[in-house]
């Protein structure tokens, strides 16, 4: 779990750098082959449903910062 966490918190964060300025909005071709690629919003989306906090199904696997982190790049 612990490197599951890590490897989604970099991606996240990753991502959260690359799209924080609203006038920089990074297109699908400029991140080509970044680790953001490999997700698609329903597989991303899963995830984070499936492991927060409060999840009824597997609650708490992803760390409280992972979790931030995730929710914070899915709202962008």
């Amino acid at each position: 779990m612990d490197e599951a966490n890590a490897r989604l918190l970099k991606q996240a964060n990753d991502f959260i750098a690359l799209n924080r300025n609203p006038n920089s909005a990074v297109t699908p071709q400029q991140v080509e082959g970044k680790s953001w690629m490999m997700f698609t919003t329903t597989e991303y989306a899963r995830t984070l449903c499936l492991f927060h906090s409060k999840s009824s199904h597997f609650p708490g696997r992803l760390k409280p910062e992972t979790e931030a982190a995730m929710k914070e790049a899915l709202w962008l």
